[in-house]
């Protein structure tokens, strides 16, 4: 049995194409060569659940592999008919099963924006423009 994914081997994939499950993603790295190194694959559905939300966490048995994939998976695209450019990044996400904080007051609506007035020009007493 291999150990719990910590957050020095794991990392987010950014711009996956929207159709795409964990098993698309798995497929994707064993063909880069990553297959034996994966220990597990998230990716958020959407609620429709017909796609997600275009990111994904993969973990891997150690960090060989995610240097691996900072290296040579950083910029490139995951088919050719996509113009999406993966991004890697570090995964922060929380390995506790603490739940999250609660969030906090709700936002204040941002008032309605008011042009000022214009700028009015007075005349002078012989008619011209006053300075």
């Amino acid at each position: 049995k291999s150990a719990e994914p910590s957050a020095e081997n794991t990392i987010m994939v950014r711009n996956l194409p929207c159709r795409w499950k964990e098993k698309d993603v798995r497929s994707w790295l064993r063909t880069n060569g990553l297959g034996p190194s994966i220990e597990r694959v998230v990716v958020p559905l959407a609620p429709s659940k017909k796609s997600n939300w275009g990111y994904g966490f993969v973990s891997f048995k150690d960090g060989e592999a995610v240097k691996w994939c900072y290296e040579n998976l950083d910029g490139t695209r995951t088919v050719k008919t996509t113009t999406k450019v993966v991004k890697i990044l570090p995964a922060y996400a929380p390995l506790s099963d603490e739940p999250p904080a609660k969030p906090g007051p709700p936002r204040k609506e941002a008032p309605a924006f008011s042009p000022p007035p214009p700028q009015q020009q007075l005349l002078s007493t012989d008619g011209g423009l006053a300075a």
